[in-house]
């Protein structure tokens, strides 16, 4: 297939933080197709965060889910935008209707599971199981570039590390005592971990074994404040609580033994940076929200599906399991 041309293109991804560095392969396949082309994004708060200081990306533009009258305020905004190119990655028919909006001919607009609304590239991927990371590829493919990769882009500075050695220093963690990283929230309540069970698991760890490590620290976002708060009060071991920004977090976990999340934005960041992962995980589709190796990112899963029914026993024994293997 013949590349469509581009030299000002617009990407839309106005999802959650992992899944916006989900995208960040696809990202890399248009910067390398087109080098000298200007790619901006259009994403959400929490998609700024993780694209920040992304060597693919030019400009990052923020749209917020906020009343009917913002959301038709920024179609407006749209329409008097001159790109020649637009992609609608994982778009719904809200993303969709803001590509339609900047009067581009040149779109592609992926809808996933539903109809590609909008579109004016035939996209001829099969709607079927896979990756989030390959779908956004397929759209990616609809212009004819080639794939650069499924491997994430998220960069991180030395103020970001230095901030993370800062926090270790502050709380007697910095001369290489071992740690794990506990991020017990999600955006969705059937993937938030119980408070119970974590302060139960984390007073269990603190007593210490030959591969637990003596020490957990607790990860907490703008949603997840009172969750790590009552965790941190409550546990015996006193956690120390890690609330600075995500890419700060993203230098923390590179220095730690293991990062246990459910399933939301700091895993898919710990993967980023090369942290291994054990992931409370759902009954969500493995093959679609999880494109990682088991032997490096594992998962441990109730039998219902649902992260509040995961014991404290569960969590300890997978966590032991897998932090311990070489």
């Amino acid at each position: 297939m013949k590349k469509i041309l581009s030299n000002n293109m617009l990407v839309i991804k106005v999802r959650a933080m992992g899944d916006t560095l989900l995208a960040t392969p696809a990202l890399r396949a248009l910067r390398r197709a087109y080098p000298e082309a200007r790619i901006t994004v259009l994403v959400s708060p929490a998609g700024k965060a993780v694209l920040e200081g992304n060597p693919d990306i030019d400009r990052i533009f923020v749209y917020e889910r906020k009343s009917m009258w913002y959301g038709l305020k920024y179609l407006l905004k749209l329409s008097r935008s001159k790109y020649d190119l637009v992609l609608a990655l994982h778009a719904s028919f809200r993303t969709a209707l803001m590509a339609y909006a900047t009067g581009t001919k040149q779109r592609v607009a992926h809808n996933h599971s539903g109809n590609n609304f909008f579109s004016t590239i035939p996209i001829t991927a099969k709607k079927e199981s896979k990756s989030t990371i390959q779908r956004d590829l397929d759209a990616v493919r609809a212009l004819g570039v080639p794939d650069a990769g499924e491997d994430l882009v998220f960069p991180l500075k030395k103020e970001d590390h230095a901030k993370a050695d800062s926090f270790l220093a502050q709380n007697n963690l910095a001369n290489d005592k071992p740690f794990w990283i506990l991020a017990p929230g999600a955006g969705k309540d059937r993937k938030r971990w119980t408070a119970e069970a974590a302060i139960e698991f984390l007073d269990n760890i603190s007593r210490g074994t030959k591969f637990c490590a003596p020490t957990c620290i607790l990860l907490s976002g703008p949603e997840d404040e009172e969750l790590t708060r009552t965790i941190s009060r409550t546990a015996k071991c006193r956690p120390v609580v890690f609330n600075h920004g995500i890419k700060e977090a993203g230098a923390l976990m590179t220095r730690s033994q293991g990062v246990i999340t459910a399933d939301s934005g700091p895993k898919h960041v710990a993967v980023a940076v090369g942290a291994k992962t054990l992931t409370l995980w759902t009954d969500e589709p493995i093959a679609e929200w999880h494109p990682y190796p088991l032997a490096q990112h594992a998962l441990v899963k109730a039998s219902t599906g649902i992260v509040t029914d995961l014991s404290a026993e569960e969590v300890l024994q997978a966590a032991l399991r897998h932090f311990r293997e070489k």
